[in-house]
């Protein structure tokens, strides 16, 4: 089980959000306090994984690869502010949903 925590507070008047992880990792035959499952996409998104290790860190370098891009792109995106995030959000994991299932099409498997 993981569990990933995260909270709105103040500091000082100042907005904060503070997170925490546990660091446990289990296979089919033995487990321990081994797996770090708090990641950083630039310095400023926290990301919290969960679930298959490598899935949700290659999912959160997706949102990473999706940001870059959107950050150079010509002409500039419009900034992501509030009322957007959501919807700007969702686009990142059809990109990696989609790139699971170019993989499972070309390598003969059938689960990513």
């Amino acid at each position: 089980m993981t569990l990933c925590v995260a909270a709105a507070c103040q500091d000082h008047g100042k907005q904060r959000i503070v997170a925490a992880t546990d660091w446990r990792a289990e296979g089919y035959v033995a487990g321990g306090d081994i797996q770090n499952k708090f990641y950083w996409i630039g310095e400023d998104i926290a990301v919290l994984i969960a679930g298959s290790i490598s899935r949700a860190v290659h999912l959160k370098d997706t949102f990473a690869e999706f940001l870059e891009q959107r950050a150079k792109a010509s002409p500039p995106e419009e900034p992501i502010t509030k009322q957007t995030l959501a919807d700007v959000f969702m686009i990142p994991p059809i990109l990696f949903n989609s790139k699971a299932r170019s993989l499972r099409s070309t390598s003969g498997f059938s689960s990513v």
